[in-house]
């Protein structure tokens, strides 16, 4: 390895954006860099190895963070994230949810959004939030907007469906007379059905952002491979709750996934690998 050459975490993040829709070899492998100033590997299931360079810290966070969202193009994947504060809130009583987290978790956040093909939150967040849905602090691609709008409460002047040039895409039910090529209707609105109506769109790599009972949603379906839960040093009181599982007899039925947890300024990020998927017994 040459100790000269180190890859920093805007250098980890390019490397990603090169890899994210290379084409992959036979064995599903994909490759950017050089020899000289640092060769990235990416397997399909979003291993990473460099050669010729010492990573930082920080880049390597990155990486394993980020890496797995970037599996082989076509290939399915879905996470999903959360920002809540340490009593497990993600907004006020009042509904108010304006950057619980701070600025490196909301660089991660657009990071994230730029690593899939489709972000996705449910009607009752975009009601509330009206958020953007972009990636505006970090150099990457725009992902495709989704809306969960079962019963078709958002407006059709609403910014994500009026937006002239990107409209979003808006999942219903049941189709109706007079729907426009953007509204989809997938029956029954199950997480699973939701995955396959957007592969047929091409949209395999998927973020679901919000809110907390869409995500309990497709977390309970099993659907998800990874959950980003980033808890913020702050206490909120009484509000909606990050997650909203089912109850449990017993902490042997408890899902216990594997984690990795990264500083983010004053946040911590808890990288929850959901793919076993599987409950374990207290050690």
């Amino acid at each position: 390895m040459n100790n000269d050459s180190v890859i920093d975490l805007n250098a980890a993040w390019r490397l990603l954006r090169v890899l994210k829709d290379q084409t992959p070899d036979e064995a599903g492998t994909r490759r950017a860099g050089d020899a000289d100033s640092g060769a990235i590997t990416l397997t399909p299931e979003g291993g990473w190895t460099i050669r010729a360079a010492s990573p930082t810290t920080e880049a390597v966070a990155l990486l394993d963070r980020l890496a797995p969202a970037m599996a082989a193009p076509g290939r399915r994947y879905v996470v999903a994230q959360i920002a809540q504060s340490l009593d497990g809130r993600t907004a006020t009583a009042r509904g108010c949810a304006d950057r619980i987290s701070g600025d490196a978790d909301h660089q991660r956040l657009h990071q994230l959004r730029a690593s899939v093909d489709a972000v996705v939150i449910g009607a009752g967040t975009a009601l509330a939030d009206s958020p953007q849905l972009t990636v505006r602090v970090v150099e990457g691609e725009q992902p495709q907007r989704v809306v969960l709008d079962r019963s078709r409460r958002l407006p059709p002047s609403h910014p994500l469906l009026a937006d002239p040039v990107a409209p979003a895409i808006r999942l219903v039910a049941t189709a109706a007379a007079g729907d426009d090529s953007n509204t989809l209707a997938v029956p029954g609105m199950a997480p699973s059905a939701v995955l396959d109506r957007l592969a047929a769109c091409g949209l395999t790599r998927v973020l679901i952002e919000g809110g907390g009972n869409t995500v309990s949603r497709f977390l309970c379906s099993g659907c998800l491979d990874r959950l980003h839960l980033v808890v913020a040093p702050v206490l909120i009181g009484r509000g909606p709750a990050g997650l909203d599982l089912p109850p449990i007899d017993g902490m042997d039925q408890a899902l216990r996934p594997s984690c990795r947890q990264h500083q983010l300024g004053d946040d911590v990020l808890f990288d929850l690998d959901l793919r076993a998927g599987k409950s374990s017994e207290r050690g």
